[in-house]
């Protein structure tokens, strides 16, 4: 069994396992979490920033198949 190992894209996003897609904790300053955890805008919060660190500095995580 062969596995296989790409770059976290946002064509890939939606691969990342749901808790991890909606995680922020990292991305976020602790009241910009909080106010995107009461709109429920967590996994467009994660999305904007994969975007601009795709952008800037290039693939953030690994995905394995």
């Amino acid at each position: 069994m062969s596995r296989r190992v790409v770059g976290v894209t946002l064509d890939n996003l939606e691969q990342l396992p749901k808790h991890c897609r909606r995680c922020v904790y990292w991305e976020l300053a602790p009241h910009l979490k909080a106010q995107a955890e009461e709109f429920g805008q967590t996994e467009v919060e994660k999305e904007a920033w994969v975007s601009s660190v795709l952008l800037e500095w290039g693939s953030c995580g690994r995905l394995i198949y």
